[in-house]
């Protein structure tokens, strides 16, 4: 018969500590739901034609992302919506 490993109170607790409290896994999951970038602007090439957008990361102000380079803020972890850019 197999033998279950029951855990102690302590280590319970333990494992619960390292999921992370309810705020911080709330704050996971909006960096995880991507927002629009703040104070974009469209990049244009000599023909004028939009080739990429830049934008401020909307979580932590980061300035500069361009939406060629990726799809979160390198600082923060947000997730960038770039629309049809992106």
């Amino acid at each position: 018969m197999a033998k279950k490993n029951k855990l102690t109170p302590e280590e319970e607790l333990q494992q619960y500590r390292a999921i992370g409290t309810v705020n911080e896994c709330q704050e996971a999951r909006e960096k995880q739901t991507a927002k629009m970038p703040v104070d974009w602007s469209e990049l244009k090439n000599f023909n004028l034609q939009v080739y990429a957008i830049r934008g401020d990361c909307p979580s932590c102000g980061t300035e500069g992302l361009i939406s060629t380079t990726g799809r979160y803020c390198p600082r923060c972890g947000q997730a960038i919506n770039w629309g049809r850019w992106g």
